[in-house]
Protein backbone atom coordinates (compact mmCIF):
# COMPACT_ATOMS: atom_id res chain seq x y z
CA UNK A 1 0.00 0.00 0.00
CA UNK A 2 2.97 2.55 0.84
CA UNK A 3 3.88 2.32 -2.90
CA UNK A 4 0.48 2.70 -4.00
CA UNK A 5 -0.13 5.82 -1.69
CA UNK A 6 3.46 7.63 -2.45
CA UNK A 7 2.46 7.33 -6.49
CA UNK A 8 -0.98 8.64 -5.84
CA UNK A 9 0.56 11.77 -3.80
CA UNK A 10 3.19 12.42 -5.84
CA UNK A 11 1.02 12.28 -9.03
CA UNK A 12 -1.35 14.90 -7.20
CA UNK A 13 1.47 17.06 -6.67
CA UNK A 14 2.86 17.05 -9.59
CA UNK A 15 -0.21 19.03 -10.97
CA UNK A 16 0.66 22.42 -11.81
CA UNK A 17 -0.30 25.98 -13.09
CA UNK A 18 2.06 28.35 -14.67
CA UNK A 19 0.62 31.43 -12.72
CA UNK A 20 0.77 29.63 -9.63
CA UNK A 21 4.11 30.89 -8.04
CA UNK A 22 4.33 34.71 -6.63
CA UNK A 23 7.91 36.48 -6.46
CA UNK A 24 7.50 39.97 -5.31
CA UNK A 25 10.91 41.39 -3.64
CA UNK A 26 10.22 44.44 -1.85
CA UNK A 27 13.76 45.91 0.79
CA UNK A 28 16.83 44.59 1.69
CA UNK A 29 16.65 42.18 4.47
CA UNK A 30 18.78 43.38 7.63
CA UNK A 31 18.51 40.36 9.41
CA UNK A 32 17.52 36.31 9.36
CA UNK A 33 17.22 34.60 12.40
CA UNK A 34 16.57 30.64 12.44
CA UNK A 35 14.04 29.21 14.89
CA UNK A 36 13.07 25.65 15.81
CA UNK A 37 9.34 25.79 15.99
CA UNK A 38 7.64 23.23 18.81
CA UNK A 39 4.47 21.93 18.22
CA UNK A 40 2.72 19.64 21.14
CA UNK A 41 0.37 17.20 18.82
CA UNK A 42 -0.54 15.82 21.70
CA UNK A 43 -2.60 17.73 24.46
CA UNK A 44 -3.66 14.85 26.54
CA UNK A 45 -0.34 12.82 27.41
CA UNK A 46 1.75 15.88 26.59
CA UNK A 47 5.09 14.16 25.24
CA UNK A 48 4.62 14.42 21.90
CA UNK A 49 6.03 17.43 19.74
CA UNK A 50 7.47 17.76 16.32
CA UNK A 51 10.19 20.23 16.08
CA UNK A 52 11.00 21.97 12.24
CA UNK A 53 13.38 24.94 12.03
CA UNK A 54 11.65 28.20 10.32
CA UNK A 55 13.21 31.34 9.27
CA UNK A 56 12.38 35.20 10.32
CA UNK A 57 13.77 37.56 7.20
CA UNK A 58 13.28 41.22 8.05
CA UNK A 59 14.06 44.58 6.37
CA UNK A 60 13.13 48.10 7.70
CA UNK A 61 9.26 47.88 7.09
CA UNK A 62 8.34 44.06 6.75
CA UNK A 63 9.34 40.44 6.98
CA UNK A 64 8.64 37.10 6.17
CA UNK A 65 8.45 34.17 8.19
CA UNK A 66 8.40 30.53 6.38
CA UNK A 67 9.51 26.86 7.06
CA UNK A 68 13.23 26.35 5.86
CA UNK A 69 13.26 22.96 4.27
CA UNK A 70 9.64 23.57 2.72
CA UNK A 71 10.92 26.97 1.32
CA UNK A 72 14.04 24.80 -0.10
CA UNK A 73 11.87 21.76 -1.38
CA UNK A 74 9.71 24.55 -2.87
CA UNK A 75 12.59 26.21 -4.85
CA UNK A 76 13.70 22.68 -6.17
CA UNK A 77 10.66 22.32 -7.54
CA UNK A 78 10.32 26.06 -9.48
CA UNK A 79 14.46 26.42 -10.58
CA UNK A 80 15.11 22.55 -11.53
CA UNK A 81 12.17 21.16 -12.58
CA UNK A 82 10.49 19.63 -10.19
CA UNK A 83 13.70 17.93 -8.36
CA UNK A 84 12.13 18.41 -4.85
CA UNK A 85 9.53 16.20 -5.74
CA UNK A 86 11.37 13.71 -6.35
CA UNK A 87 13.51 13.76 -3.04
CA UNK A 88 9.92 13.48 -1.63
CA UNK A 89 9.06 10.69 -3.79
CA UNK A 90 12.73 9.10 -2.67
CA UNK A 91 11.75 9.10 1.05
CA UNK A 92 8.49 7.93 0.14
CA UNK A 93 9.44 4.66 -1.68
CA UNK A 94 12.06 3.93 1.17
CA UNK A 95 9.37 4.12 4.00
CA UNK A 96 11.07 7.21 5.37
CA UNK A 97 8.52 10.10 6.90
CA UNK A 98 8.53 12.83 3.87
CA UNK A 99 9.07 15.07 7.02
CA UNK A 100 12.64 14.47 6.91
CA UNK A 101 12.44 16.07 3.49
CA UNK A 102 10.21 18.84 3.85
CA UNK A 103 9.81 18.79 7.97
CA UNK A 104 6.48 19.06 9.77
CA UNK A 105 5.21 22.78 8.94
CA UNK A 106 4.21 24.26 5.64
CA UNK A 107 2.33 27.54 6.26
CA UNK A 108 4.35 31.10 4.98
CA UNK A 109 3.95 34.42 6.57
CA UNK A 110 4.57 37.80 4.80
CA UNK A 111 3.91 41.04 6.86
CA UNK A 112 3.52 44.56 5.49
CA UNK A 113 5.16 43.83 1.83
CA UNK A 114 2.09 45.41 0.61
CA UNK A 115 -0.30 48.01 2.83
CA UNK A 116 0.41 46.97 5.81
CA UNK A 117 -0.82 43.52 5.10
CA UNK A 118 -0.69 40.43 6.14
CA UNK A 119 -0.62 37.57 3.75
CA UNK A 120 -0.63 33.81 4.63
CA UNK A 121 0.03 31.15 2.69
CA UNK A 122 -0.23 27.10 3.48
CA UNK A 123 0.02 24.44 0.97
CA UNK A 124 -0.50 20.99 1.91
CA UNK A 125 -0.71 18.05 0.03
CA UNK A 126 -3.07 18.86 -2.99
CA UNK A 127 -4.54 21.80 -1.47
CA UNK A 128 -2.86 25.50 -1.54
CA UNK A 129 -4.71 28.15 0.59
CA UNK A 130 -4.19 31.59 1.74
CA UNK A 131 -5.66 34.93 3.11
CA UNK A 132 -5.33 38.48 3.44
CA UNK A 133 -5.84 40.60 6.60
CA UNK A 134 -4.67 44.25 7.76
CA UNK A 135 -1.79 43.70 9.44
CA UNK A 136 -3.21 43.06 13.37
CA UNK A 137 -0.38 42.99 16.39
CA UNK A 138 -0.57 42.07 19.98
CA UNK A 139 -1.60 43.85 22.31
CA UNK A 140 1.65 43.34 25.06
CA UNK A 141 2.41 43.80 28.33
CA UNK A 142 6.10 44.55 29.46
CA UNK A 143 8.06 43.67 32.61
CA UNK A 144 11.32 45.42 32.86
CA UNK A 145 11.99 43.75 36.08
CA UNK A 146 12.31 39.99 34.67
CA UNK A 147 15.79 39.67 31.94
CA UNK A 148 17.26 36.78 30.40
CA UNK A 149 20.05 36.63 28.04
CA UNK A 150 19.52 34.82 24.79
CA UNK A 151 22.15 34.05 21.86
CA UNK A 152 24.29 36.71 23.51
CA UNK A 153 21.72 39.50 23.70
CA UNK A 154 20.10 40.85 27.28
CA UNK A 155 16.50 40.03 26.72
CA UNK A 156 13.24 41.78 28.62
CA UNK A 157 9.75 39.60 29.65
CA UNK A 158 6.51 40.29 27.14
CA UNK A 159 3.12 38.34 27.54
CA UNK A 160 -0.28 39.32 25.75
CA UNK A 161 -3.49 37.67 24.79
CA UNK A 162 -3.84 37.34 21.31
CA UNK A 163 -6.48 35.39 19.11
CA UNK A 164 -6.72 32.93 21.63
CA UNK A 165 -4.26 32.05 23.38
CA UNK A 166 -2.18 33.91 26.21
CA UNK A 167 1.60 34.15 24.75
CA UNK A 168 4.81 35.06 26.80
CA UNK A 169 7.98 36.13 25.17
CA UNK A 170 11.45 37.31 25.38
CA UNK A 171 12.52 40.25 23.12
CA UNK A 172 15.67 41.95 22.81
CA UNK A 173 15.63 45.59 22.49
CA UNK A 174 19.53 45.81 21.00
CA UNK A 175 18.15 44.50 18.01
CA UNK A 176 15.69 47.43 17.30
CA UNK A 177 13.41 46.15 15.05
CA UNK A 178 9.35 45.49 15.92
CA UNK A 179 9.72 41.65 14.74
CA UNK A 180 9.65 38.03 15.81
CA UNK A 181 8.18 34.58 14.84
CA UNK A 182 4.75 34.21 13.26
CA UNK A 183 2.70 37.32 14.23
CA UNK A 184 4.56 37.47 16.99
CA UNK A 185 5.82 41.21 16.60
CA UNK A 186 5.05 44.92 17.80
CA UNK A 187 7.62 44.93 20.94
CA UNK A 188 10.54 47.40 20.61
CA UNK A 189 13.09 44.67 19.79
CA UNK A 190 13.39 40.85 18.39
CA UNK A 191 11.52 38.29 19.98
CA UNK A 192 14.19 35.52 20.28
CA UNK A 193 12.20 33.03 22.42
CA UNK A 194 7.77 32.80 22.69
CA UNK A 195 5.19 30.15 23.98
CA UNK A 196 1.65 30.45 24.62
CA UNK A 197 0.84 29.70 28.44
CA UNK A 198 0.43 25.88 27.44
CA UNK A 199 3.71 25.34 25.66
CA UNK A 200 1.78 24.21 22.64
CA UNK A 201 3.94 26.33 20.65
CA UNK A 202 6.95 27.22 21.54
CA UNK A 203 9.57 28.89 19.22
CA UNK A 204 13.62 29.27 19.97
CA UNK A 205 15.69 31.44 18.32
CA UNK A 206 19.02 29.45 17.88
CA UNK A 207 21.35 31.70 15.39
CA UNK A 208 20.82 35.13 13.79
CA UNK A 209 22.48 35.94 10.23
CA UNK A 210 23.05 39.91 9.39
CA UNK A 211 25.06 39.56 5.98
CA UNK A 212 24.52 38.10 2.80
CA UNK A 213 20.84 37.81 2.45
CA UNK A 214 18.21 37.88 0.07
CA UNK A 215 15.93 40.52 -0.25
CA UNK A 216 12.36 40.25 2.07
CA UNK A 217 9.32 40.23 -0.18
CA UNK A 218 6.80 37.33 -0.93
CA UNK A 219 8.27 34.47 -2.31
CA UNK A 220 5.59 31.46 -3.53
CA UNK A 221 7.69 28.93 -5.72
CA UNK A 222 4.46 26.54 -6.17
CA UNK A 223 3.08 25.69 -9.11
CA UNK A 224 -0.72 24.75 -7.81
CA UNK A 225 -3.48 27.91 -8.10
CA UNK A 226 -3.46 29.56 -4.42
CA UNK A 227 -6.93 29.09 -3.29
CA UNK A 228 -7.50 32.77 -1.51
CA UNK A 229 -9.78 32.22 1.04
CA UNK A 230 -12.39 35.11 1.95
CA UNK A 231 -11.26 35.81 5.28
CA UNK A 232 -9.16 34.31 8.23
CA UNK A 233 -12.01 32.58 9.78
CA UNK A 234 -12.71 30.90 6.57
CA UNK A 235 -8.76 30.01 6.12
CA UNK A 236 -9.11 28.68 9.68
CA UNK A 237 -11.59 26.53 9.09
CA UNK A 238 -10.06 25.10 6.09
CA UNK A 239 -7.09 24.16 7.57
CA UNK A 240 -8.45 22.68 11.07
CA UNK A 241 -10.47 20.47 8.45
CA UNK A 242 -8.32 19.27 6.38
CA UNK A 243 -4.85 18.93 8.80
CA UNK A 244 -6.23 17.88 12.40
CA UNK A 245 -9.73 16.72 11.35
CA UNK A 246 -8.09 14.21 8.74
CA UNK A 247 -10.26 15.21 5.86
CA UNK A 248 -7.51 14.89 3.19
CA UNK A 249 -6.44 11.37 4.79
CA UNK A 250 -10.21 10.52 4.06
CA UNK A 251 -9.74 11.39 0.52
CA UNK A 252 -6.71 9.00 -0.16
CA UNK A 253 -8.69 6.06 1.46
CA UNK A 254 -11.30 6.20 -1.49
CA UNK A 255 -7.48 5.15 -3.69
CA UNK A 256 -5.94 2.96 -1.46
CA UNK A 257 -6.64 0.68 1.33
CA UNK A 258 -5.83 3.14 3.98
CA UNK A 259 -8.66 4.16 6.57
CA UNK A 260 -8.63 6.42 9.26
CA UNK A 261 -10.87 5.72 12.11
CA UNK A 262 -13.48 7.38 14.34
CA UNK A 263 -10.34 8.59 16.66
CA UNK A 264 -8.13 9.78 13.94
CA UNK A 265 -10.72 12.62 13.36
CA UNK A 266 -11.30 14.16 16.99
CA UNK A 267 -7.98 16.65 17.07
CA UNK A 268 -5.48 16.14 20.44
CA UNK A 269 -4.33 19.79 19.63
CA UNK A 270 -5.63 23.12 18.27
CA UNK A 271 -4.14 25.76 15.92
CA UNK A 272 -2.01 28.60 16.74
CA UNK A 273 -5.07 30.89 16.69
CA UNK A 274 -8.26 29.04 18.06
CA UNK A 275 -10.91 32.52 18.16
CA UNK A 276 -12.93 30.54 15.40
CA UNK A 277 -15.57 28.33 14.90
CA UNK A 278 -15.19 24.84 15.09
Amino acid sequence: MGKILAIILVSLFCEISIMAQILQPKEAAVIEIVYNKAVSIDTIGGNSFRETPMILRAGQTSSMFYPEKRMYIDSLNYYHNNAGLDLIADAMMRGEPTSNVTGWEDEFLFRNVRNNETMVTRHFATYHLGYIESTELPNWTIDTSRTKRILGYDCIYAACTYRGREWEVWFAPSIPLKEGPWKLAGLPGMVLWASDKGGQYVYTAESIKTRSIPDVGIYIYHRRNLDMMKNRQNYLRAIYNLVLKRKFLNEVSVYTDFKTSIKDEVPLYDLEETDFIH
